[in-house]
């Protein structure tokens, strides 16, 4: 029984009620007239539709809109699509993968093969995904004066399309950025790490295979700096990354094996094993131990934590913000990959993920925190800092660089660089 105290249900418009308030508000914006207070849900609703899109989003979502926006049209007016389910799925993954055969699924690979072969034929040309397409719509709606529908020219039969058909494509187009975009850059995301995980692993077996030849010792091309920084990429007084650059140059890895491809500094890179060095700090993609001065680890020194004990990671973004006079944070990630973390290749040839660079050596009471990315003498000191801050004694001048270039790891330090 009802008692009257369940809640009222909203009143909905049909479909044919919504479309006649789009369309007023959008004759009452041609006009240059006011919107009147119960059709202002609608206007912010047209406005949020205005939001810019990525380049890159709008073209993907666009293309897979209007793809099948049209094969439903097709069917609406008894013009078969001449698609089958499979090919309808083969052409939107085609789409998606912005032409890209490779980058399909491997079960419709060879379906959007055939389709992108037929388009390339009948354009004498390589596929390329429409540009803009979001803009155009909404162009189109805003020429179209005080018309209440828009006629679509193809080669189909001709179809006249409404005011509100075109603003729900636009609506599908900013919603589905919403909910696709992110999963695509996730998964874009997944492939760097998957790619930069196997260059490091192939990286540890150059290592392996230099330690063998070189009486358990790391690849190190020189131990001075000549009066330079370890951080100055390519310079006579050499840097730290000519050590780990031994190992294309002895053939023991190749330079690509060298490259993340989460640093866009290395897409130029055009090093080649003739060379000694990388030519700037921004093609370097890994930071290596210190190798200068007068403690360097030995690869799978026996008695020592060689699974604890890392010897390269991703580029430390200490090092680049230090080297350009930056402030930066000690516990900072790696932007190799957006700052979610870093590899590490440790010292008994495995690689592992890092999600800080203050990591644990040593167990038990022993155990001590070691920062990857700074020498021991600034980790204490950044610890006394803080020590003093929580009793109220001391504050940390975060406009000051923490590293000069010239500093040297202790025993059994972990320092990485550049």
């Amino acid at each position: 029984m009802d008692h009257g105290l369940s809640e009222p249900r909203p009143r909905v418009l049909p479909l044919q009620g919504q479309e006649d308030l789009i369309d007023q508000v959008i004759a009452l914006r041609q006009s240059g007239q006011p919107i009147p207070e119960q059709l202002q849900p609608v206007s912010r609703l047209l406005d949020l539709l205005n939001t810019p899109l990525s380049a890159c989003a709008s073209d993907l979502l666009s293309d897979v809109t209007m793809a099948r926006v049209l094969r439903h049209d097709d069917q609406s007016v008894g013009v078969p699509s001449g698609l089958s389910a499979q090919d309808e799925e083969a052409l939107d993954a085609l789409l998606l993968a912005e032409f890209d055969v490779q980058r399909v699924a491997p079960s419709l690979r060879e379906r959007a093969a055939k389709i992108e072969a037929i388009g390339r034929t009948l354009n004498h040309s390589q596929l390329v995904a429409p540009v803009d397409l979001t803009d155009r719509v909404m162009a189109r709606i805003e020429s179209a004066g005080e018309a209440r529908t828009i006629s679509i020219e193809s080669a189909r039969p001709r179809r006249s399309w409404r005011m509100g058909d075109l603003v729900g494509v636009a609506a599908a187009l900013l919603l589905g950025t919403s909910v696709l975009w992110p999963m695509v850059t996730a998964a874009r995301m997944d492939s760097v790490k998957t790619a930069c995980l196997s260059n490091m692993r192939t990286v540890g077996g150059g290592m392996g295979m230099y330690a063998n030849e070189y009486r358990d010792s790391m690849p190190i091309a020189t131990a001075g700096l000549g009066g330079g920084r370890w951080w100055d990429v390519g310079s006579e007084a050499g840097s730290n990354s000519r050590n780990l650059f031994t190992l294309a140059r002895k053939g023991f890895v190749k330079v690509e094996d060298l490259a993340c491809p989460g640093n866009p500094g290395c897409r130029e890179c055009c090093v080649t094993p003739e060379c000694e060095d990388w030519k700037s700090l921004d093609e370097v993609s890994y930071s290596y131990q210190i190798m200068l001065g007068g403690h360097r680890p030995a690869w799978s020194r026996p008695g020592g934590n060689p699974s604890q004990t890392i010897v390269m990671a991703d580029r430390s973004p200490v090092v680049l913000k230090n080297a350009r006079g930056e402030a930066v944070s000690p516990i900072e990630n790696s932007p190799n990959h957006g700052g979610m973390g870093q590899h590490g290749l440790y010292s008994d040839g495995h690689v592992g993920w890092i999600a800080s660079p203050e990591v644990t050596i040593g167990n038990g009471p022993s155990a001590v925190v070691d920062n990857i990315w700074l020498p021991r003498p600034v980790e204490m000191m950044i610890r006394q800092i803080q020590t003093q801050m929580q009793s109220g004694q001391g504050f940390i001048d975060l406009q000051r660089p923490v590293l000069r270039g010239t500093e040297m790891p202790m025993e059994n330090d972990i320092f990485l660089g550049p």
